[in-house]
């Protein structure tokens, strides 16, 4: 019996001397004794044409701390997320564990780090710049479509400790990593611009957008859209079915009603008419047996093509329409970006919107609808931008861009080349078609986005599109839109606004335009 024991000890202490000898539990067990914390992902920057930070642009404190009696209650006044029912389950562990903090203090086996953070408190851009998911990939964005750029080459800061067989801290060994990465990607975006953008839209909008487009280049200066969201309560974001705020409502395709006006009036000169073809507004027209009512119901009278785009008259493009031939009409169109999506950098590419087939603008019915921005039609506020700005630039399309290029250090540039601007329009078309919309804003009485003590000059165009969605009292949502331009600083600008759930384009969308055109004039003026 005795040395039937001693054969089976024998046995047994020979079997655990095998396998600590084998590499793969050697490689176990020492892996077992280091524990590796990752502070920081080490994730590249996103940056302002100003070479501004849109992320990592602000700071905060990480405390590395291997759990005791003797620091916890220092850590605890100190933690900044966590409750301290939180923080004693993470004692109770005792594996040593990151916490943000408030600030640097001094206390037994915990380390202070300073390091950028990612998404800060006044976060600018967030439905362009986007987010990463639970794994530290880009979901959204900026983020998601310069992901493979973005995701650091070399890790973050980590902290690799000793610890005992219960995971239990024992001592620091290591810090490896930089806290921060300057490569990544440089956007169009004027940090400025995007700030009073997203003022004015805090102030006015529920639910809408706003471009701000530099109008020669096509570059994008300010992108904004509502409701903003929270990455720190995105979880609620992605619940909010009714408002959706997750949607970046300046890339996405709605109704446009009469900014659409403009791309009808360039088609009828482009095809020779005259801006002074006349119509008689009567408050009706009809058109193949189909009635058509203007929003003046006693009628404009007689109106060309300026009065009509000042009037934003139906029933005279309506007959102006029916002059045109639909193909060169659709050619227009197409030729400003509608119907098509706009790729602005890798991987950002907007709604193409809907337009309609030139065979079916056939139908004198649809061509109808079509000529004042209604029926089968949709088109972003970036495609809207593109058309204003053609105007400005003489009829020249401008291709629209979010990035500028990318960097590797945050200060050289490698630009990312942008296709150039393309000819819509002949040069008298947008001459004509410039001097209307100036009109439009500076000759309209009652006109919102007119400067209150004519601070700057600018020309635009309201729209209020109708949406067949309907509010719990049976009253039809309308699209209020304003498509406008203006100088600042010797530059021109095109200002786009959505006002979804609107009452019109010119109480719900000139107003925010003429609050972007103030502050921008002011900032300009401030700079030189």
């Amino acid at each position: 019996m005795f040395c039937s024991l001693v054969l089976s000890f024998s046995l047994l202490y020979l079997r655990i001397a095998w396998l600590v000898s084998t590499p793969f539990y050697a490689e176990t067990a020492q892996s077992q004794s280091r524990y590796t914390l990752a502070l920081t992902q080490g994730r590249g920057t996103i940056y302002d044409c100003n070479g501004n930070r849109l992320v990592n642009a602000e700071s905060g404190f990480l405390a590395a701390v291997m759990p005791s009696d003797e620091n916890f209650a220092a850590v605890a006044s100190h933690a900044v997320k966590l409750s301290r029912q939180e923080l004693e389950q993470l004692w109770e562990q005792g594996k040593p564990c990151v916490v943000q903090v408030d600030g640097e203090f001094e206390s037994p086996n915990t380390w202070i780090y300073q390091i950028p953070i990612r998404n800060g408190e006044h976060q600018l851009a967030q439905h362009v710049v986007g987010y990463t998911d639970s794994t530290g990939q880009g979901a959204a964005g900026v983020e998601r479509g310069y992901d493979s750029l973005l995701a650091a080459e070399e890790g973050g800061l980590s902290l690799t400790f000793t610890v005992d067989a219960f995971g239990r801290g024992v001592s620091l060994e290591e810090a490896t990593g930089k806290t921060d990465n300057p490569a990544g990607v440089v956007l169009t975006l004027d940090q400025e611009i995007q700030q009073i953008c997203e003022e004015a839209g805090q102030r006015y909008l529920e639910q809408g957008a706003i471009i701000v487009m530099e109008a020669t280049t096509g570059k994008l200066r300010g992108v904004a859209s509502f409701p903003t969201y929270s990455i720190d309560r995105l979880a609620d974001a992605v619940a909010d079915e009714e408002n959706t705020p997750l949607i970046n409502r300046a890339f996405h395709a709605y109704a446009v009603g009469s900014v659409f006006k403009i791309i009808t009036a360039a088609a009828a000169l482009e095809q020779g008419i005259s801006p002074d073809f006349a119509h008689n507004c009567t408050g009706a027209i009809t058109v193949d047996g189909t009635t058509f009512r203007c929003h003046h119901l006693a009628g404009h009278g007689l109106l060309d093509l300026k009065g009509a785009l000042m009037e934003s008259c139906n029933p005279y493009f309506i007959a102006l329409s029916q002059q045109l031939d639909p193909t060169r009409f659709w050619q227009i169109a197409c030729g400003l970006g509608f119907g098509c999506s706009a790729e602005l950098g890798e991987n950002l590419i907007t709604a193409s919107g809907v337009l309609p087939d030139p065979e079916d603008l056939e139908n004198s019915g649809a061509m109808s609808n079509f000529s004042f921005g209604q029926g089968n039609l949709t088109a972003t506020p970036v495609q809207l931008a593109v058309t204003v700005s053609c105007v400005v630039n003489g009829g020249l399309a401008p291709s629209p861009s979010l990035v500028e290029g990318t960097t590797q250090n945050g200060t050289d540039l490698q630009l990312r080349q942008s296709p150039q601007p393309t000819r819509v329009m002949s040069e008298e078309t947008a001459a004509v078609l410039k001097a209307d919309l100036l009109a439009c804003v500076m000759e309209q009485p009652d006109q919102n986005a007119t400067a209150p003590n004519e601070e700057y000059v600018a020309g635009g165009k309201t729209g209020t599109a109708q949406t067949g969605q309907m509010d719990e009292n049976g009253e039809e949502y309308n699209n209020g839109w304003f498509a406008g331009f203006f100088n600042a600083g010797g530059t021109d600008y095109t200002v786009v606004v959505l006002s979804q759930q609107a009452e019109s384009g010119n109480m719900d969308a000139a107003p925010v335009f003429r609050e972007i055109a103030l502050e921008m004039t002011a900032l300009y003026q401030t700079n030189v």
